[in-house]
C-alpha cells in the first residue's frame, strides 16, 4: 500500500513557461490527497495484489475518518469573498499588484489585441455580456491505467494511455525523485485524449507500489 506520505515533499513553485506552468506541490496532491481530500473521490491510498479478490480484502482494511468542511462547488461562491479556501496560500497570479489576501482564483488571463479602448469608442454598437460553463470531461475511450514496474537496480519502466510518453516520464520521475534516465516509459494506443491524457494520475502511484517489497508470508510455529 501507499499514501501520499510515500511521495517526496515537492517545492511550492511554478515551473515553466507561464502559459503551461507546474507547479508539483500541487500535481502530488492530485495523485493521492495529502492534507485532506480534495473533492468526492479523491484518492488516498493504493493498494497492489496478486489478484483482484486481495486487492479488494486490503482495500476493505483502509479505514478513513472524514471530516466534511465547507466547500465552494459552483464557480461564482468558490470566487466569493468569503468562500471558503481550497488552499489557504494560493495568492492570484496575473494580477498586477499582487493581492495580498489568499482566494480560491489561481490565475487571471487576459487576452486582447489592438487598441480595446480605441475600438469601443469607434464602436457603432456595444454588447456586453458575462460567460459562464460547467466543468466538462474529455470523454476518451479508455481509462486511466498503465501496468509499471521497478527493478531493483533503481529502474522503472511504465506501459501507459497517455498523450506524451515523455511528459508521463518527466513527470513521474520528478514527482518520485527518481533520475530521468532511469525511467522508461512505452505509450499505449488511446481512444482520443483531447487534453485529458496529458496529465499523470495513476504512473507515479503505480511505480511506487511497484517500489515496496511483497510482504513476507507468516508461518505459524
Amino acid at each position: 500500500m501507499v499514501t501520499a506520505v510515500d511521495f517526496p515533499d515537492q517545492d511550492y513553485a511554478y515551473i515553466g513557461p507561464e502559459r503551461a506552468a507546474a507547479n508539483f506541490w500541487h500535481i502530488t496532491r492530485n495523485n493521492l490527497a495529502r492534507e485532506k481530500a480534495l473533492y468526492e473521490g479523491h484518492a488516498v491510498a493504493a493498494v497492489a495484489a496478486s489478484d483482484a479478490a486481495t486487492a479488494a480484502r486490503a482495500c476493505a482494511l483502509i479505514e478513513v475518518d472524514y471530516e466534511i468542511v465547507p466547500n465552494g462547488i459552483d464557480v461564482d461562491d468558490a470566487m466569493a469573498d468569503d468562500a471558503p479556501l481550497l488552499f489557504k496560500d494560493t495568492i492570484t497570479r496575473g494580477v498586477e499588484p499582487a493581492p495580498t489576501k489568499p482566494s480560491n482564483v489561481a490565475k487571471v488571463l487576459t487576452f486582447e489585441i489592438g487598441d480595446i479602448a480605441a475600438g469601443f469608442a469607434e464602436a457603432d454598437e456595444i454588447v456586453e455580456k458575462n460567460f459562464k460553463t460547467a466543468a466538462v470531461h474529455q470523454s476518451y475511450i479508455e481509462p486511466h491505467a498503465c501496468l509499471a514496474r521497478y527493478g531493483a537496480d533503481g529502474q522503472g519502466e511504465i506501459w501507459s494511455s497517455s498523450q506524451g510518453h515523455f511528459v508521463v516520464r518527466g513527470l513521474t520521475a520528478k514527482i518520485l525523485g527518481m533520475n530521468l534516465a532511469d525511467l522508461k516509459v512505452n505509450p499505449a494506443e488511446i481512444g482520443g485524449g483531447f487534453g485529458g491524457k496529458t496529465v499523470v494520475y495513476v504512473e507515479p502511484v503505480a511505480i511506487a507500489l511497484s517500489k515496496k517489497k511483497p510482504a513476507c508470508p507468516c508461518v505459524s510455529p
